[in-house]
């Protein structure tokens, strides 16, 4: 079965910079895309960087309002790394659904939280 049959949650490409940090190490990235389930931001992650501690992501939308979420390394690749979250607060988590409709429209974004939940 491929990725896109497997997938259940759209990812929805959104260039910008995002914010990860770990344990008091902070670093920026492109981000790539953006789903309910994890993001994907360009390049590969710094040596200081423990694979299996989580990450926490943090993506500006404006000066108010931001995206924020608990993330685990899912894949590294030499020109990505993905990220699956684990944690995401409700003021998030509307902000995200808002970016779903805008990009796929409100029944998709409906579709999407019903599998998130």
């Amino acid at each position: 079965m491929s990725d896109s049959n497997r997938r259940h949650f759209q990812r929805i490409p959104f260039h910008t910079e995002v914010i990860l940090s770990q344990a008091g190490f902070h670093w920026h990235a492109q981000l790539l895309d953006i789903s309910l389930k994890g993001l994907l931001v360009a390049g590969e992650l710094p040596t200081e960087v423990d694979a299996q501690a989580p990450v926490r992501a943090e993506i500006a939308l404006s000066e108010q309002q931001q995206i924020s979420m608990h993330t685990q390394i899912a894949h590294r690749e030499p020109q990505c790394t993905g990220f699956q979250c684990t944690q995401i607060d409700i003021t998030s988590i509307r902000h995200l659904r808002r970016l779903i409709e805008l990009n796929l429209g409100a029944e998709a974004a409906e579709r999407e939280l019903h599998e998130l939940l």
